[in-house]
C-alpha cells in the first residue's frame, strides 16, 4: 500500500497562497518589533535592517550551491538548499534546489517527506506533481497515477494544474498519458482551443505529426493573425518530402470547413514550395491569386501578388517553366497590376538564363515602353545593356543602352555602373583612350574602397598592361593593392590587382617578348577576336615554351577553346598545363575547370565527378577545396553509374 497522501483543507491555491503571505508579513512585523526592543537595551551602534543582513549570506549561499551543483557535488548543494528551506519553508526557489538534488542523488523516501511537509503547510498542484513524480522513479506507476488524477480531480477548475501535471508526466515519458490529460482539461472547461500549442508539442515529440497540424489548424481558426507563428511550427516538422505530404493532406482535408480557407491553403502552397514541389505549388497559388485574403493582409493593388511570389521562387530555383508560366499569368491577367513590370522583368531573366537574350530583349522593352523611371525601369535599360554587351557583342547597341541610363538617371541606382561599363565597351573596340577617360570619370565619383571604384582603377590599370605602359600600370595596381587587408577596404579586385602586378614583375625582366605577345593576346580576347587570341598565344607557347607566362597561355587556350565550342581540346591544354608545369600555382583551377568542362559542356558526371575529385586529392589545401566539396556532394548517384 502506497504511502497516504496529507489532507488539505478545501481552500484553494490562491486563498491558501493569500493566507501564507499575511502570515509571512505578520512575522515580519513582530521581528522587527522585537528586534527594536532589543536594540533599545544594547549599546548603539550603526543600524542595519536585519533583511539587508541576511540578504548577502543567503545570496553567497545560493551562488555556493549553484557551483555546487555545476561541478557535480550534488551532496555539498543539498546541504545548502536543506539549510536554507529549513530557515524559510515557503521560499520555492529553495524547495526546488533541495527537490532536484535529492533526485539526483535518488533520495526518493527524503524527498516524499519534504514534499508531504509543503502539502500540509500549504495548497498547491504542483506538489501533487511532484509526489507523482518520485512515485514514479521509485517504479510505483500505480502510485502515481493515483496521485495524478486525485490532482486533475481536485484542482479541476484551475487551467494550469493540467500544465503541471501533464508536464510531471511528460517529464517521465508518459506522453499519451499527458495528452489525455490535457483532453481531460479541454472537455471540462469546453473549450476545443485550449491547450492546443501543449498538445502540438507532445504530437510532434511522438512524431504525430498529422494530429500536431490539426491543432494548429484549430487555432488557426480563431487566431487568424498569428499565421506565420504556426506556419513556423509547421515547418519544423516538414523538412522532408514524405512527412509534408502528408501534412499537405490534412490541409487539404480541413479546407472545406474552415473558417481561414485563404490561410490554409497559403500553408499548403507554401509547403509544396518548401519541398520544391512546383508543379503542385503553382496549382495552390494559382487558386490563392483567385481568393479574397483576411482584411490583415488585404492590400491595395493586391492583383498578382501570390503569382510574382511564387514566380520569384521558381526563378531562383532555375525551375524556368514555372516561373514563365506565373509571370505570364500576371501581365496576361492582372495588366494593371503593380506586379506587371516586375513579371516582365522576371520573364526577362528566366529567358536570358535559358540562353534566349533576344526573347529577353523583347520583354525588356516592352517594361522600357511601360515604364522608365522606376527602379525596376532602370534595371531593364542595364539589363538590356548587358545583354547585348555580353551575350550579343553588339557594341553598339550596348552603348546607346548604357548612356541612357547615364541620361534620363544622372543619380540613379545603375548609374555609375553605367559609366565603368561605356569604358569596358570602348576597350572592347579597341578605343583605349575613350574607356580610360570613362575608368577616369568613374573613379572620380565613387568614394574610395567602393567595389566599383577597384574595378574601374583595376580596368585602367589592366588597358595601360595591354599597351605595354607596365610602369605606369603597375603604379596604379600598386595603389590597388596598398592596403590589402585594411578594415573596410573591398577587397573584390585586390586578388586580381596581385596577380597582373605578379605577371609583370615576373616576366618583364626575363621573358618580355613573351610577356608581349602574352598582352597581343589579351587584346584580341578582350575584343572577342578569338581566332587571333588562339593563334597569338599558339605562337608564344612555340617561341617561348619555357617561359614564365606558358602556364597562363595554355589556361587562356582552353579557356578560348571552350567559349568557341571545342571542349576536349580545351581539355587536352589544361592537361597539358598539369603535365608540363607541376609546379604552377594554376594548377588546382585548371584541375578545377577539367571538371567545370565534363560536367557543364560534355556532360559526362562520371568524368566530371573523378576530375573534382583529383582536386581535393592532389590540391587539399587550394582555394577551391570548399567549392569542389559541394559539387561533389551534388552529384546524384544516378547519374554517376549510367
Amino acid at each position: 500500500m502506497r504511502n497516504q497522501i496529507p489532507r488539505a483543507d478545501s481552500r484553494s491555491c490562491f486563498v491558501g497562497g493569500r493566507a501564507i503571505l499575511v502570515a509571512l508579513l505578520l512575522a515580519a512585523l513582530f521581528d522587527s518589533t522585537f528586534s527594536g526592543l532589543v536594540a533599545q537595551q544594547t549599546i548603539k551602534r550603526k543600524a542595519t535592517p536585519r533583511v539587508q543582513q541576511q540578504a548577502r549570506p543567503d545570496q553567497n549561499r545560493i551562488r555556493m550551491a549553484q557551483d555546487y551543483e555545476r561541478r557535480g557535488n550534488y551532496v555539498g548543494a543539498l546541504r545548502i538548499y536543506q539549510n536554507l528551506l529549513q530557515q524559510v519553508p515557503s521560499n520555492q526557489l529553495y524547495y526546488e534546489g533541495v527537490k532536484r538534488n535529492l533526485l539526483r542523488l535518488k533520495r526518493f523516501d527524503e524527498l516524499l517527506g519534504i514534499i508531504k511537509s509543503q502539502m500540509a503547510a500549504r495548497v498547491n498542484v504542483k506538489y501533487y506533481a511532484d509526489m507523482g513524480g518520485v512515485y514514479y522513479k521509485q517504479g510505483l506507476p500505480d502510485d502515481a497515477t493515483m496521485v495524478w488524477q486525485e490532482a486533475v480531480a481536485r484542482f479541476a477548475n484551475q487551467k494550469p494544474s493540467y500544465t503541471y501535471i501533464a508536464n510531471a508526466m511528460i517529464a517521465n515519458r508518459l506522453y499519451d498519458d499527458a495528452i489525455q490529460v490535457y483532453l481531460q482539461g479541454r472537455t471540462h472547461f469546453k473549450q476545443q482551443t485550449l491547450f492546443v500549442f501543449e498538445l502540438a508539442n507532445i504530437y510532434v515529440i511522438r512524431l504525430k505529426y498529422k494530429e500536431a497540424t490539426r491543432e494548429y489548424l484549430t487555432h488557426l481558426a480563431h487566431n487568424p493573425n498569428q499565421f506565420s507563428y504556426i506556419e513556423g511550427r509547421i515547418v519544423n516538422y516538414t523538412k522532408d518530402s514524405e512527412t509534408a505530404r502528408s501534412v499537405a493532406d490534412i490541409l487539404s482535408e480541413a479546407l472545406p470547413n474552415h473558417k481561414q480557407k485563404y490561410l490554409v491553403r497559403k500553408l499548403m502552397a507554401d509547403l509544396y514550395l518548401r519541398i520544391e514541389d512546383f508543379a503542385h505549388a503553382m496549382e495552390q497559388f494559382q487558386i490563392l491569386e483567385t481568393m479574397e485574403p483576411p482584411p490583415n493582409l488585404k492590400r491595395k493593388n493586391e492583383s498578382g501578388r501570390e503569382l510574382f511570389f511564387f514566380g520569384e521562387k521558381a526563378l531562383k530555383a532555375e525551375e524556368f517553366s514555372f516561373a514563365e508560366q506565373s509571370f505570364n499569368l500576371i501581365v496576361e491577367k492582372y495588366p494593371r497590376s503593380q506586379f506587371t513590370v516586375q513579371a516582365l522583368f522576371g520573364l526577362a531573366q528566366a529567358r536570358k538564363k535559358q540562353g534566349m537574350p533576344a526573347q529577353a530583349l523583347q520583354k525588356l522593352e516592352e517594361l522600357v515602353a511601360i515604364d522608365n523611371r522606376s527602379t525596376w525601369g532602370q534595371e531593364a535599360m542595364f539589363l538590356i545593356g548587358e545583354i547585348y554587351f555580353n551575350d550579343l557583342f553588339d557594341l553598339d547597341k550596348a552603348l546607346q543602352a548604357y548612356d541612357a541610363i547615364t541620361q534620363k538617371h544622372p543619380r540613379g541606382k545603375r548609374t555609375n555602373q553605367a559609366y565603368v561599363r561605356i569604358g569596358d565597351c570602348h576597350a572592347a573596340r579597341g578605343e583605349f583612350e575613350d574607356a580610360q577617360k570613362w575608368y577616369a570619370r568613374s573613379t572620380k565619383m565613387l568614394p574610395a574602397g567602393s567595389a566599383l571604384r577597384d574595378q574601374a582603377e583595376y580596368q585602367t590599370a589592366y588597358l595601360n598592361f595591354l599597351t605595354e605602359d607596365y610602369d605606369t600600370a603597375l603604379e596604379s595596381l600598386t595603389s590597388l593593392t596598398d592596403d590589402i587587408g585594411a578594415e573596410g577596404r573591398n577587397q573584390d579586385f585586390v586578388n586580381d590587382a596581385l596577380e597582373l602586378m605578379f605577371l609583370i614583375e615576373e616576366n618583364r625582366a626575363s621573358s618580355e617578348p613573351a610577356l608581349k605577345l602574352y598582352g597581343g593576346a589579351q587584346r584580341f580576347k578582350l575584343q572577342k577576336i578569338d581566332a587571333k587570341a588562339i593563334s597569338a598565344l599558339e605562337n608564344l607557347l612555340a617561341t617561348y615554351p619555357q617561359s614564365g607566362v606558358a602556364d597562363e597561355a595554355l589556361l587562356e587556350l582552353a579557356d578560348l577553346e571552350n567559349r568557341r565550342g571545342d571542349h576536349h581540346k580545351a581539355i587536352d591544354h589544361l592537361t597539358g598545363l598539369l603535365q608540363q608545369h607541376p609546379e604552377s600555382v594554376f594548377n588546382a583551377l585548371a584541375q578545377k575547370r577539367i571538371g567545370e568542362i565534363y560536367e557543364l559542356a560534355v556532360g559526362d558526371s562520371r568524368k566530371a565527378y573523378d576530375a573534382y575529385e583529383k582536386v581535393l586529392v592532389n590540391y587539399p589545401n587550394s582555394l577551391y577545396v570548399e567549392e569542389v566539396r559541394l559539387k561533389l556532394r551534388s552529384f546524384p548517384a544516378q547519374k554517376l553509374n549510367n
